[in-house]
């Protein structure tokens, strides 16, 4: 299959889907600059609080106690930590150096435990042993997701909580609309996932999966136009995505029922070698 000029190879054995090849660092670098960062997805409106909020419930759902330590693996600008600061420890990591620059200063409470890394080194050598590991809206985006799940999971102290959101291959939304889904955007979203294919491998990194659920999402209505520009760019001028971000309707906030993110919440079953 072919999307906006890259090519994506499903895996015969399990199902996942792939870009091959995968994109140059410099291309990388070029798409998770300062801009990404500055879009509308990234202001701290109320469609962000309500996701931050239910991703913070599932912690609850797992049982994690007050107190413990809570990586936010891809952690962009900070607004996750922001939600759960005040009960966790909260530490925060992404690849992009002018993520973490914005975080910073966004919540300089938490300078001393922001980190910037890379693919060649997933976590810093400093980061003490973890109790929850979160990656939301991460995997879809990675290289190597196998390689960076391995390393995470080799942090999380036995018993920790490694929970992530991605978006789901195997929704009735991505069957139906094919190569126009709106999270097929490569270069950007890289790997594609399901239920199936990720509760094995899981299984391969000592984790057990507690429980998994595909839903909607909140977004305000900029996002959601930029979102449609992506998936049908020959319909939606960028003029109305530059209006509606500058407009008070385009932070209205909206519930997106397409029930194609799906949420997996996996336990560490013991140390893995």
């Amino acid at each position: 299959m072919e999307v906006r000029g890259s090519r994506l190879f499903t895996c015969d054995a399990c199902g996942y889907l792939q870009v091959d090849p995968l994109p140059s660092e410099d291309t990388l670098r070029t798409i998770y600059g300062e801009q990404y960062f500055a879009k509308s997805k990234y202001r701290n409106d109320e469609a962000q609080i309500r996701e931050q909020s239910r991703r913070a419930r599932l912690l609850d759902k797992a049982g994690l106690p007050r107190g413990k330590k809570v990586l936010d693996f891809g952690c962009a600008t900070g607004l996750f930590l922001e939600q759960i600061k005040d009960r966790y420890t909260a530490y925060g990591c992404d690849y992009s150096q002018e993520a973490i620059d914005l975080a910073k200063d966004i919540q300089p409470d938490l300078e001393k435990r922001l980190y910037a890394s890379s693919p060649a080194n997933v976590l810093p050598d400093d980061l003490p042993e973890l109790d929850a590991i979160t990656a939301w809206d991460v995997v879809e985006h990675l290289g190597d997701p196998v390689g960076t799940l391995e390393r995470l999971a080799s942090q999380l102290r036995p018993g920790g909580i490694l929970a992530l959101s991605t978006p789901d291959y195997g929704a009735l939304t991505a069957k139906l609309l094919g190569r126009r889904w709106a999270f097929m955007t490569p270069p950007e979203h890289l790997g594609f996932f399901n239920i199936g294919n990720l509760r094995r491998l899981f299984e391969r990194l000592g984790l057990k999966v507690e429980f998994s659920v595909s839903q909607g999402k909140w977004a305000n209505s900029a996002f959601i136009l930029y979102k449609a520009r992506r998936v049908f760019p020959e319909l939606i001028p960028q003029s109305w995505v530059d209006g509606l971000s500058t407009s008070w309707v385009g932070r209205r906030c909206l519930y997106v029922p397409t029930f194609d993110v799906l949420y997996v919440v996996a336990r560490k079953t013991s140390h893995h070698d």
